[in-house]
């Protein structure tokens, strides 16, 4: 015996079309004891994981931008109003709508795991809920 067997990571198991791990089988090419099936899942990425990557993304850009003018505020620095608008309207919004298209996409491919809904929410939170909260809270501070 040469030593443990070493596994790359943690996806090198075969796993059959249902879900079932068939790491147990005497073969990997015998039917899998849940659905009968020999054919082995092939894993693609997903437009949903892409979409709630893009939405975390598009809400960092707005965290970031509001905790900057936030402390442009305190130390009263004046700052133009394209310096609040253009952040929103060119990175975050794009960013959303981006989201949007990738969950889109995944309902359209009919993806076996995707979150649409939480996608969804994250994207409009980072579109128009927090920058509207955000602008709204920052115009009552400076005023």
């Amino acid at each position: 015996m040469d030593g443990p067997v070493q596994k790359t990571s943690l996806h090198d198991e075969p796993v059959c079309i249902c879900g079932y791990p068939k790491i147990g089988l005497p073969l990997i090419e015998d039917p899998c004891p849940e659905c009968g099936s020999i054919v082995l899942a092939k894993y693609k990425s997903s437009f949903s994981y892409y979409g709630w990557n893009v939405a975390l993304l598009s809400m960092g850009v707005d965290v970031l931008h509001f905790l900057t003018l936030l402390s442009m505020i305190s130390v009263r620095v004046h700052f133009s109003e394209e310096f609040v608008f253009y952040p929103w309207l060119f990175l975050s919004f794009p960013l959303s709508c981006l989201s949007l298209f990738f969950t889109v996409m995944s309902v359209c491919m009919r993806e076996q795991k995707r979150r649409s809904l939480r996608n969804i929410i994250l994207a409009i939170a980072s579109a128009v809920v927090f920058p509207i909260a955000g602008f709204t809270f920052l115009l009552g501070i400076s005023l």
